[in-house]
């Protein structure tokens, strides 16, 4: 952007610098960047993330579906 600021997409997938994210969106965060993190060790490894009805993360399967295309390009199901 002109004026310095970044799209808000950005914080999920810009590999430098800093960021503000809601708690939700860096837990969304976490498995891109292991996977980002594998890839340049060398390893190819899928993240599988899980949960269960009324888990205390109750929003968090909805963040990851939401973001289901950014997800599958990392391997993360």
């Amino acid at each position: 952007m002109a004026d310095g600021r970044r799209p808000l997409d950005d914080r999920l997938t810009a590999a430098t610098g800093r960021f503000y994210l809601p708690a939700i969106d860096a837990l969304v965060r976490l498995p891109l960047e292991q996977s980002r993190r594998d890839r340049r060790a060398g390893r190819s490894v899928g993240v599988f993330v899980t949960g269960y009805p009324g888990s205390p993360l109750a929003g968090l399967d909805l963040a990851l579906s939401r973001r289901r295309d950014l997800l599958a390009e990392h391997g993360v199901v």
